[in-house]
């Protein structure tokens, strides 16, 4: 005791970066085996998302998320992930592989909500868990070098069978979104734009897709559409295309 208190304290600053140092090296740290609520406080107060990802255990391994919001992160590689009560999951900017979300939602067995804002890099979104019921896919933009890389995903398939309301909204860098299974769907929302990177059929490829989304979504309860999809939605109209009875127009 006595020799502990004649030691030199370590600034804050110092403590940060040897323990960042620690991680970097892939030594093993004695901050693993620390409560939970601790080790979520010193996740939260680590400068970047990076550096908690690089701790194995810390990120990847907690029981104390119930509600997580990521940014610009990669997950290609971040190990499995034991997330056993979270419940909302709201990822933005991130590179995700399909391999990633299943890892994802397969750690994660409380997850109720799950949004998705401009991510890229997956092909579908496969969610068979009973306890998800709110999907949000809000934008899909691919970075300019992920593009020229020739990595660029054109369809994205969405299989949900039990989730209750889904919402597609923002500017989709993609080809076609299709619906394979919704069939629990009470409520959905659109109000979505392609990129106008296609040279061909761009308004019948445009008027196929929501065209799509409607007939999909007969049974529910209120399809929503919004302002970006209203010209769409008129072209289909002016066509003679007849809308069901649960389709609503959003335009203010």
């Amino acid at each position: 005791m006595v020799e502990e208190r004649n030691q030199p304290k370590m600034d804050a600053k110092a403590k940060r970066m040897k323990f960042q140092e620690t991680v970097g090296k892939g030594e093993e740290d004695r901050i693993s085996v620390l409560p939970d609520s601790l080790n979520l406080e010193i996740i939260s107060r680590l400068p970047s998302i990076k550096s908690a990802v690089r701790t194995d255990k810390l990120f990847c391994n907690n029981s104390s998320f119930t509600d997580l919001n990521l940014d610009s992160c990669i997950f290609n590689s971040i190990g499995a992930i034991s997330w056993k009560n979270l419940r909302s999951l709201f990822i933005s900017n991130g590179k995700l592989d399909d391999d990633s979300i299943e890892n994802i939602l397969s750690g994660s067995p409380l997850l109720e909500t799950l949004e998705l804002y401009d991510c890229y890099g997956y092909s579908r979104l496969d969610i068979t868990s009973k306890t998800v019921k709110n999907l949000v896919l809000d934008g899909y933009i691919v970075p300019e070098d992920y593009n020229d890389a020739g990595n660029f995903t054109n369809i994205v398939t969405i299989n949900a069978p039990n989730i209750l309301s889904l919402t597609i909204h923002g500017e989709l860098l993609l080809w076609k979104v299709l619906l394979v299974n919704v069939s629990s769907l009470i409520e959905a929302n659109l109000d979505y734009t392609r990129t106008r990177q296609y040279k061909t059929s761009l308004y019948e490829a445009d008027e196929d897709m929501l065209k799509g989304f409607i007939l999909n979504l007969r049974h529910v309860k209120e399809l929503k559409i919004g302002e970006l999809c209203s010209k769409v939605f008129f072209h289909l109209r002016a066509k003679g295309f007849i809308f069901p009875s649960n389709v609503k127009l959003m335009v203010y």
